[in-house]
């Protein structure tokens, strides 16, 4: 598995824990990400950029350490 795959399923577990959904987090990111980006991100259907990714982790809480 790649780095960013165990980012992604970092996220999708943190999202399922805390038991949020892709249209929660596309009003808490502000529409720095849309909605149906996120849906496809949580459902493995596509990857998210550095420059988006960042928003959504702030809003799980979420950073990456090396």
């Amino acid at each position: 598995m790649s780095q960013k795959d165990e980012i992604q399923e970092a996220v999708i577990a943190k999202v399922e824990k805390l038991g949020l959904n892709s249209y929660s987090l596309g009003q808490a990111v502000d529409g720095k990400i849309s909605q149906r980006h996120i849906y496809d991100y949580l459902h493995r259907r596509k990857s998210m950029g550095s420059n988006k990714l960042q928003h959504l982790l702030k809003v799980l809480g979420m950073k990456i350490m090396s």
